[in-house]
């Protein structure tokens, strides 16, 4: 199917599809002619789908200009039923029998050529519907466009018309210089196709219609064409010369140049110029000052009475010559200036378009906001629904709740009946029991009161009292093949050893914590069996779950080890330092199994602790010390600020250690005696309000770090940090040490959240001299830089 379209609009978002307008249709058969585009005929939109080629029309046709086009329907549902068919557009053309028809709003006088206004571009043949001086509408035609501009302002094409200058078989029966002009009325309907696009019609075979009825024709030649064609008829070299009008005829009529009725033309204007040559010559300058060519003019003599008038008709050919020339320079001009002109045209078309599809662009994602609202709303309509209907379910569970409530009650009273019946029952199978095996004397050996055990104290002999306790224990580290990267590693870790009750080694696994946690717990409590290993397990919530519990069969006390029946016993005088090594410490919450304990790092030197579980008391010296290893992961426990507070916390790293072979616990060791270790404390606490180099300038570190948002150093912390240094000041690489004592008691106080906290951080770690705990606190803000969140445990 055949149909005059425009372009419309680019796809949204896939600029090779786009859209054309259908204007007309073509009838199908028998029916010839067109008719105007419609839903009917055109569904849904009057739209029709360019799926190929897009490019290449928008290229071919300018905006506002109809063209011919093959389409076909679609197979697919859509906004368009009709699609293009590849490469079948073509312009409007006098061969394809469909021209341009514009009606315009008053009666044209026509010379030379017509301008007029239309809505769109005039292309091919042309004719023009106006209306005589009684009203009536006629056509006339044809005229082909010499040029053609859009007027933005007008938001019309401008456009020149003249008739036909190439004579083709179409214009055969039409005469030179002429048009047709009839009514409208005589031609066949199928010839005009009124369409939406205001004063703008479809002709469809109009010449063979106008040439079948032998429509009358009008002459449109001016004087100035008449001119211009004496011009071209006479020889310039020839002279008119005296004899007047009869030799003039007579060149007119032998010239082969022109047709006769042209020549009948010529004539007239002879007639009208009156007979002689003088008088022919005058009204040819007439016509030329009619033609506002002055050159002429001024180039000619005036008589007295003002009259133009030529010496001869060799020089009025003469000046024809030069008129000539001046106006063929000019016309190359005013055709260079139409293209510049057509060129800018093109621009404004471009920009135009650019603007149009930026506003269809806003609008369409106005539209898109819009509906986004509007969803939102919908949304939310259905979210009161819902808690309408959440609403009944809540009470429909408060009834359900109270039916359960009041069934509760009455299985409490089943299950107090049931509890009271078995402890009956226990009691009974208990008394039962004991009749049956009173040969075990079980009874005899258990101390009712306090479920201890007839066990004799051990003998400590040979116990040691180092005069330099730090660098002893560092020794023994070194001899049970430990590897440490400098030897004041060991030196620190002993001090911290000799002087917290607390001990904490953190770090990922297969870093030796383990290993070193034992160790230091062997090198300082020796071969006496004092030294206490204890892993954690999962779960555990309360001392029970490590010393040990109360039998209620025998109602004696079973001692998960003898370590703790050990301390069933009354302190004693000269005694080796005793150990507890808890391993992955952190697999249960510390604050629960060890509750009974936490509180010994508070008690001053030489006060001992009693803790009492299911009856038995246990006696915990206080130069008893307490290991821990754990890391942190989610099979783990948080550790508590309150536990931070307690324990210097030693870090550890893959790179910190590397084992020399197979770890060996020496079994030759003798233990420190609790009461130097009580002493040496002693002393050593006095000492720590002396000077202390190292002391001080490590002060300037916790300066630096107190910029951190929430960190602040309690009173137990500063005395951890002042013992420390106090037994290393004797020691020459000051800033390894202070490298050590800020991971072990700063590092693990970084726990902050945000922005600032995270800036903060940043200046400590670009200002910190300390090379070691630079590396680690990068680690904590490349690790905590995604979630805002800064820990360092």
């Amino acid at each position: 199917m055949r149909i005059i379209a425009r372009l419309a609009e680019t796809a949204k978002n896939k600029d090779h599809l786009g859209y054309l307008d259908a204007v007309a249709v073509q009838k199908k058969s028998p029916d010839i002619g067109f008719e105007p585009a419609t839903p009917e005929n055109i569904p849904k939109e009057g739209e029709v789908f360019v799926r190929t080629g897009w490019s290449d029309i928008k290229s071919q046709f300018s905006r506002q200009e109809l063209f011919l086009v093959e389409v076909t329907e679609v197979g697919w549902e859509g906004k368009c039923e009709y699609q293009t068919i590849n490469n079948s557009w073509t312009p409007l053309s006098n061969s394809s029998g469909i021209s341009n028809v514009i009606r315009v709003p008053e009666i044209i006088d026509f010379t030379d050529v017509v301008s007029i206004d239309s809505n769109f571009k005039p292309l091919g043949l042309v004719f023009l519907i106006s209306l005589d001086e009684e009203k009536n509408e006629l056509l006339q035609g044809p005229f082909q466009s010499l040029n053609s501009t859009f007027d933005i302002n007008k938001q019309k094409w401008s456009s020149t018309l003249t008739r036909p200058t190439v004579r083709t078989p179409e214009f055969s029966n039409l005469d030179d210089y002429s048009i047709y002009e009839t009514e409208i009325g005589l031609l066949p309907n199928y010839c005009l196709t009124e369409t939406k696009l205001g004063n703008h019609f479809i002709g469809h075979e109009i010449l063979e219609s106008l040439k079948a009825i032998d429509a009358p024709q009008k002459n449109i030649m001016s004087i100035n064409q008449a001119v211009k064609l004496i011009n071209d008829t006479l020889n310039p070299r020839d002279r008119l010369g005296r004899r007047g009008k009869k030799d003039f005829i007579s060149q007119i009529e032998s010239s082969t140049k022109l047709p006769d009725f042209t020549k009948e033309k010529l004539k007239e204007v002879l007639e009208v110029a009156a007979l002689s040559e003088d008088k022919l010559i005058e009204r040819i300058g007439e016509a030329l000052l009619d033609s506002d060519i002055p050159s002429i003019v001024t180039r000619s003599k005036l008589d007295e009475q003002g009259e133009i008038t030529f010496e001869n008709s060799s020089e009025l050919l003469d000046e024809i010559q030069t008129l000539k020339a001046e106006m063929d320079t000019k016309n190359q001009k005013i055709n260079n200036l139409e293209r510049e002109l057509n060129q800018q045209t093109t621009v404004v078309e471009a920009l135009t378009i650019e603007v149009e599809r930026k506003n269809e662009d806003t609008s369409a994602k106005r539209i898109l906001e819009l509906e986004a609202q509007i969803s939102s709303i919908e949304e939310l309509e259905d979210i009161q629904q819902q808690v309408v209907k959440l609403e009944d379910q809540k009470n429909n569970f408060e009834e359900e709740v109270l039916t359960l409530e009041q069934q509760r009650e009455g299985l409490e009273e089943a299950v107090a009946s049931l509890k009271s019946r078995l402890t009956s029952s226990v009691s009974e199978f208990r008394t039962k029991v004991l009749d049956v095996i009173p040969f075990f004397e079980i009874l005899n050996t258990v101390n009712t009161s306090q479920g201890q055990v007839n066990w004799k104290r051990p003998k400590w002999e040979n116990l040691v009292s180092p005069e330099d306790p730090v660098n002893e224990i560092a020794n023994r580290i070194k001899k049970q093949n430990f590897y440490v990267e400098v030897p004041e590693y060991a030196k620190a870790v002993s001090a911290i050893l000799l002087s917290n009750r607390f001990v904490s080694f953190y770090s990922p696994p297969g870093s030796g914590k383990t290993a070193l946690a034992r160790i230091i717990s062997r090198a300082i409590s020796g071969n006496h069996r004092v030294d206490h290993f204890v892993p954690v397990g999962r779960g555990w919530s309360n001392p029970q779950d490590f010393i040990g519990y109360k039998n209620p069969f025998t109602n004696s006390f079973d001692f998960s080890s003898d370590f703790w029946r050990l301390l069933t016993l009354e302190n004693d005088k000269d005694e080796p330092v005793k150990t507890v090594v808890f391993d992955e410490a952190t697999l249960s919450p510390l604050e629960h199994y060890l509750s009974d304990f936490l509180s010994f790092e508070c008690l001053p030197a030489g006060e001992h602790r009693k803790i009492h579980v299911q009856g038995v008391t246990f006696n915990i010296p206080s130069t008893t010390r307490f290991i821990f290893t754990f890391n942190f992961d989610v099979s783990t426990e948080e550790v508590t600020e309150r536990f931070i507070d307690r324990t210097p916390i030693i870090p550890r790293s893959l790179i910190d250690t590397a084992p020399q072979g197979e770890i060996k616990f020496d079994d030759t060791f003798v233990g420190f005696s609790a009461d130097f270790l009580n002493d040496y404390i002693l002393e050593v606490n006095e000492k720590t309000n002396n000077t202390n180099q190292m002391r001080d300038e490590f002060e300037d570190e916790i300066e630096l770090w107190q910029t951190l948002p929430r960190l602040s150093l309690s009173t137990r912390k500063q005395k951890q940090i002042n013992l420390f240094f106090q037994l290393m000041e004797n020691e020459d690489d000051s800033e390894y040490i202070k490298d050590f004592a800020a991971s072990t008691f700063l590092l693990p106080l970084v726990r902050g959240y945000g922005q600032a906290y995270g800036e903060a951080l940043s200046e400590i770690i670009s200002k910190t001299s300390l090379r070691r705990t630079k590396m680690r606190l990068q680690d904590v803000a490349d690790n905590g830089q995604s979630s805002a969140s800064y820990r360092y445990i």
